[in-house]
């Protein structure tokens, strides 16, 4: 709240405050304008709903970047799509990713994300979790059922692409990324989208690399630890070694492995904003 009337206080000249957002102060309004919502001033609550609330139907549609205002902000209200490796019950969920979500998201500045069990049910499943083309599979029926809802929250209200789509994966999750990533295609040729809006797949550790390969016309970056003793073992059918058509970047640091906070100082590495959507093509930023 103003800690002075404006007419002592040059604060009226300053419409940029709380989080860098303008202060609507116009007949009393006195609301933050967040792009897609509105925050009170004298209380720290929402005057509408989230415009997105439906994906997450475990927080209230009145919160705030699902409650973690320190490593997130919530720009516009749209959609990085994480898709997480094998687990024991945090599969589709950010408790995965151990913080490594918020720092893509913070390298990337897109702080809305959608998250997906690319394990298919984790140690549960683990009989068809340990065939690539299995989890491919699961990952295509998957895309087919968000892809309606994926690109209606890149899209303005008229139906044009605004957003690029950027794919995150660890372990098991790269095989079913490839399905989850056709899907979208499909959608796209079914829609006249510009395929070029998915703007890249990055794999971390991806297991049983040498049996997959990228999508076509997806950009597609591997990072991989050469000591990485899950990827590469025999008994579990994976085997060191880059997925076809991959752009790979291999640590040959022996301390690192097959966790996914092992690959915190590579998302440097990701190509953050190269990319904008004008008049529903993707093209290179402005230098």
């Amino acid at each position: 709240m103003r800690f002075a009337p404006a007419s002592t206080s040059n604060s009226a000249t300053l419409p940029y405050r709380y989080n860098g957002k303008e202060l609507e102060a116009m007949n009393g309004l006195n609301q933050y304008d967040y792009g897609a919502r509105r925050r009170g001033a004298g209380l720290p609550i929402w005057t509408v709903r989230d415009p997105f609330a439906e994906k997450y139907y475990s927080w209230s549609p009145y919160a705030y970047c699902k409650g973690n205002p320190v490593n997130a902000v919530d720009p516009d209200g749209r959609l990085v799509i994480f898709i997480n490796g094998m687990n024991l019950s945090s599969g589709g969920k950010s408790d995965y990713w151990g913080r490594f979500d918020n720092a893509v998201m913070r390298h990337l500045n897109d702080y809305n994300r959608l998250y997906r069990d690319g394990s298919h049910g984790g140690v549960l499943g683990l009989y068809d979790n340990l065939s690539s083309y299995d989890r491919k599979l699961y990952g295509r029926e998957q895309g087919r059922d968000d892809a309606a809802k994926v690109f209606e929250s890149i899209s303005d209200k008229n139906g044009k692409i605004k957003k690029t789509i950027k794919i995150i994966t660890h372990s098991m999750g790269a095989a079913y990324a490839k399905g989850y990533i056709e899907s979208l295609i499909d959608y796209c040729k079914k829609h006249n989208i510009d395929p070029s809006v998915i703007e890249f797949e990055a794999d971390f550790a991806a297991f049983q690399p040498t049996d997959q390969k990228v999508v076509s016309g997806v950009k597609t970056l591997q990072f991989s630890n050469y000591y990485d003793d899950v990827v590469n073992n025999w008994w579990l059918g994976s085997k060191y070694g880059n997925i076809k058509g991959a752009e790979n970047t291999t640590d040959y640091n022996e301390n690192k492995g097959h966790t996914i906070t092992d690959f915190m100082d590579k998302i440097k590495d990701l190509p953050a904003g190269q990319y904008e959507v004008i008049n529903g093509q993707i093209v290179p930023k402005k230098q």
